[in-house]
């Protein structure tokens, strides 16, 4: 091959032209700019078509700013070849290209070109000076670690920053024993030095930071906004970046506390910080927190605004389809099913809840899991919502992340019971209980807690234990008023007044329904009422006829009337013409959509169909087009009705 190259393709290409050729085989993808600038040859837009049309094998990359690239074989020739004329030359080459690529904000580009001509020290310093940019302002982990793999042990323990974003990296895609084994390390050197020079302090104030990083990614928040203040109390003149990760810390810790105000105060500082530096993936994060802290709070208009334009800033700056974007996706189904807005939160939620699991937050994925089973549920399919609460359930335990797997049993719970599945939700109770005695954790015993109270509520009403009930609801009532959650407030309030009406009669429990309807309309809460099952759907109905028609507002009256009609399920009644469409979707599309109901992502749809996930995408979109349907729920629904395909069932016929 090189011989035919040397033959055929230098040694017939005009002089300049083949320096040209040469001079851009370091560049793995690059400009016009870029390549006129490497080369000194102001003419080499006129050099680059002339090689296009004699053939030159040049493709298109997918970098807009750097579109053009040689093919591999021909780049790693050509690369040899000016490596053979000497190092001077490689070197003034390179150092024209790397000063471009750093002028120019080329930063991936430089450090890949340093790693390709062997300056592995150069690359060294240069990820060193940029390492917190790529993967705290923009979020490529896998670039940065892929670097960091080319680098000696003693190019790493030469930068100790290098290592502290190493370690946040792998915590985030939750490679957690190796980031555990480099910030132990780290650690152990810190204690081993006798001297406290700047660039001694320098690296224990970031080694410091990392820790309580580590246990914010984990999920391990009792006690860090008390850390971490004493952290910042000590080194509160540190760069933007390190003090909006400092305050966004303490919110974390704050929403542990359930101290909400004092969260989105914190929260907001961290984003005011990021965003004065265009820490854009960062500030996702921020973002996500700030939201899911007003969905706790219950605000979820607010929360539905701020994420909507949180999900509007990922997608001009980080791209569609992030893990940025996906996290708060899922945050985004959740506020809408609450809304109703069962379409759309089916949109959101085809994002892919499997990609969560490799960099998200825990309240993202209880969201977007929830959200998913409950929407499932919603549509007839109470099976397949047992199913994804139980492999959601299944990564909280795999993950060790407790509150996950504690918030998802205790949903799959409260959905037999709604079903009235009394022996098996009192089954699963118990196994969750040993659980925590087996893993008692501060995280662990709080989470528990704070889903013990339903859950034995809804027990008691099952058993016709009213006054059991009323006891157990107080208190959980009590708290939920005092940190100001509107929606726990409603659903306990709810509970209360199905409660009442079996204790004190109708009229007593109406009161009580009045009190959460009020606060449950400013918020639009309507899916709350309706998956709470046929005792609040005869409570609020009757609540609703007593009421005379001129006591109700319009506004009042609409709303009341909005979730009467979410207590009716959706029937789907196919049309002449909707027969006709699934008749005109091919084999293959019909393979495809019977494929839909497993809950895969469209990766790993890609990969169980043995297409690319492009191509599935085309396909996806051809299906939803001919049957005029939104997402894959509805699609999968359609299909169901027409029996089409059947649901999936475990085998055995247990859930």
């Amino acid at each position: 091959l090189a011989a035919y190259l040397s033959s055929i393709l230098l040694s017939r290409l005009p002089e300049r032209s083949a320096a040209f050729l040469l001079g851009i085989s370091m560049l793995r993808r690059f400009s016009v700019e870029l390549a006129a600038a490497t080369t000194e040859m102001r003419d080499a837009q006129q050099l680059l078509e002339d090689l296009e049309r004699r053939a030159l094998p040049f493709s298109r990359s997918n970098d807009p700013s750097l579109p053009y690239m040689l093919h591999p074989l021909v780049r790693e020739f050509l690369l040899t070849r000016v490596q053979q004329e000497g190092r001077a030359i490689v070197d003034a080459h390179a150092k024209r290209a790397l000063d471009w690529m750093l002028a120019n904000q080329r930063v991936a580009a430089a450090i890949d070109l340093s790693l390709d001509i062997g300056d592995i020290d150069g690359a060294a310093s240069l990820i060193d000076r940029y390492s917190r940019m790529e993967a705290r302002h923009f979020g490529r982990h896998a670039t940065f670690l892929y670097w960091c793999n080319k680098l000696t042990a003693e190019q790493l323990h030469r930068y100790p920053k290098i290592q502290c974003i190493r370690v946040w990296s792998l915590n985030v895609i939750r490679r957690y024993s190796e980031a555990d084994g480099i910030l132990h390390g780290l650690e152990e050197r810190l204690s081993a030095r006798t001297s406290a020079d700047e660039a001694h302090c320098s690296v224990a104030r970031a080694v410091e930071l990392e820790r309580y990083i580590q246990l914010t990614l984990r999920d391990q928040w009792v006690g860090l906004a008390a850390k971490t203040r004493s952290w910042l109390a000590r080194w509160p003149q540190e760069d933007k970046l390190d003090l909006g990760v400092a305050h966004v810390l303490i919110g974390c810790g704050l929403i542990s506390s359930s101290d909400f105000d004092g969260a989105l105060e914190n929260l907001r500082l961290g984003q005011r910080y990021w965003r004065e530096i265009n820490a854009y993936y960062v500030g996702a994060w921020a973002d996500m927190w700030a939201v899911t802290t007003l969905a706790k709070q219950g605000n979820f208009r607010q929360a539905l605004y701020e994420c909507d334009e949180a999900i509007s800033e990922v997608e001009s700056h980080l791209g569609g389809q992030t893990s940025a974007e996906i996290m708060l996706q899922a945050i985004r189904g959740f506020l809408l099913y609450e809304m109703n807005c069962l379409d759309e939160a089916g949109a959101a939620l085809e994002h892919g809840l499997t990609a969560l699991v490799e960099q998200c937050s825990v309240d993202s994925l209880i969201m977007g899991y929830v959200a998913l089973a409950r929407l499932q549920n919603a549509q007839g399919s109470q099976m397949e919502a047992l199913e994804t609460l139980a492999e959601g359930e299944v990564l909280g335990w795999a993950h060790n992340l407790p509150r996950l797997a504690i918030a998802l049993a205790a949903e799959r719970i409260d959905m037999l019971l709604r079903q009235g599945e009394l022996n098996q939700a009192l089954g699963l109770w118990e196994q969750l209980k040993r659980s925590s005695s087996a893993r008692a954790t501060r995280d662990f015993d709080n989470a528990l807690r704070d889903k013990s109270g339903r859950i034995d509520t809804r027990v008691a009403l099952m058993r016709g234990d009213a006054r059991h009930a009323l006891e157990l609801i107080c208190p959980a009532l009590q708290h939920a008023s005092e940190t100001r959650q509107k929606r726990k407030q409603v659903e306990l309030l709810l509970l209360k007044a199905i409660a009442t009406d079996a204790q004190a009669g109708r009229e007593v429990a109406f009161v009580v329904i009045q009190e959460a309807v009020d606060i449950a309309m400013t918020e639009g809460y309507i899916r709350l009422f309706a998956d709470e099952g046929l005792k609040a759907k005869a409570l609020l109905g009757s609540f609703v006829d007593s009421r005379p028609r001129n006591s109700t507002s319009p506004a009042m009256a609409a709303y009341l009337q909005q979730i009467s009609a979410a207590f009716e399920r959706p029937v789907m009644t196919l049309e002449p013409s909707a027969l006709q469409a699934l008749d005109a979707l091919t084999a293959r599309e019909r393979k495809v959509l019977a494929k839909l109901q497993s809950g895969l992502s469209n990766r790993e749809l890609a990969d169980v169909l043995f297409v690319t996930e492009g191509t599935l995408k085309w396909h996806l979109r051809n299906i939803y087009s001919k049957l005029r349907v939104p997402n894959r729920l509805a699609a999968v629904a359609m299909a169901r009705q027409s029996g089409l395909i059947k649901e999936d069932k475990p085998e055995g016929g247990e859930i």
